[in-house]
């Protein structure tokens, strides 16, 4: 039987539900990225100023008693999770031993177990395995999300939402993935850093710091996001770039081999060019770099490309005045 009802928690519910929940909310979360677990509740609830939606449902042949889990993500408001039920499990004879250094530098040593799943979701079946945790608050029981076979994820790391990190990916320290990232390939995600939307980090790119990468970004090759460097949009960082510091890259920027430590080192144009595409200059320990569609090269290069694709005609005079501005702002004279 569900009840579902919507409403204000000091409205609709009894004085002493809302005083413990108010006071397992103030207490019991350690940080702004930890978590709480809220038990033997009648109603499922927590303390947020949006309207809620409550669900009581009764099962039969279930003893697992109703649960409410408030999560809070860094920079960000609080989320609500109701665990009905384990949707995976530690396989206890599975495991893996190693020492290793966190993010902070200190030698741990660690026991990873793997993971089996408990029923469908997704992709996933009903006795599938999955990779090797920590413990259980590094994959959350709700949502979609799932660490594959030959995956990791450890330390005070945690993946939830529909997150999911695949192949031999490794997610560590105080990483956070969430929504709808994926994380797969070599890739290694560590420190306090936050992937969330629909990004993806793969090949043998590595994130670590304080770094942010979100919305449709994408971070591949042997990429290098530090500091509190910032991936979003749609923009794809790759090859041997290395993004530090309080860098961004956004819009629909292309940026390759590149070492980016403000805005200072990027520059792009938008709608420009017969396909009103995205022109992209940027810093190399090699000199400057431009970045648009198909073509990939030195600025000298760009420049000569323009010449032979759109001599003096409205494209061609928008680029030369395009390069001359990216001349100014890096500093090249003639």
């Amino acid at each position: 039987m569900k009840d579902e009802r919507e409403g204000d928690l000091e409205k609709n519910f009894p004085k002493e539900t809302e005083l413990a929940i108010k006071e397992s909310y103030s207490k019991d979360i350690p940080s702004v990225d930890g978590e709480t677990y809220i038990s033997n509740m009648k109603r499922r609830n927590a303390v947020l100023k949006a309207k809620l939606i409550i669900t009581e449902e009764k099962k039969e042949n279930d003893n697992m008693e109703p649960g409410v889990r408030i999560t809070m993500r860094k920079n960000k408001n609080p989320s609500l999770e109701l665990v009905d039920e384990k949707k995976y499990e530690l396989v206890e004879d599975d495991i893996i031993k190693f020492t290793a250094s966190d993010d902070k530098g200190n030698t741990n040593c660690y026991q990873l177990y793997r993971i089996k799943a408990l029923k469908d979701f997704d992709d996933v079946k009903k006795g599938d395995l999955g990779g090797y945790i920590d413990k259980e608050s590094n994959l959350s029981q709700c949502g979609n999300c799932w660490v594959g076979y030959h995956a990791r994820v450890y330390g005070n790391a945690r993946v939830h939402g529909d997150a999911r990190v695949d192949g031999e990916a490794y997610v560590y320290g105080h990483a956070e993935i969430a929504d709808k990232a994926h994380i797969f390939g070599n890739a290694r995600v560590y420190g306090s850093v936050d992937v969330y939307s629909n990004a993806r980090i793969f090949d043998s790119a590595r994130v670590y710091g304080y770094a942010r990468i979100f919305d449709s970004a994408r971070v591949y090759g042997y990429a290098q996001i530090s500091g509190y460097a910032q991936i979003f949009d749609s923009a794809r960082v790759y090859g041997d770039a290395n993004i530090l510091d309080g860098a961004e890259v956004y819009g629909y920027a292309k940026v390759g081999n590149a070492i980016i430590k403000s805005s200072d080192d990027i520059i792009t144009f938008s709608n420009v060019g017969s396909e009103d595409g995205t022109l992209t200059a940027y810093r190399t320990k090699d000199g400057v770099r431009c970045d648009r569609g198909c073509f990939a090269g030195t600025l000298e290069e760009f420049e000569q490309a323009v010449k032979n694709t759109h001599g003096n005609n409205k494209y061609g005079i928008i680029y030369k005045a395009i390069i001359e501005v990216i001349k100014l702002k890096f500093s090249i004279k003639e």
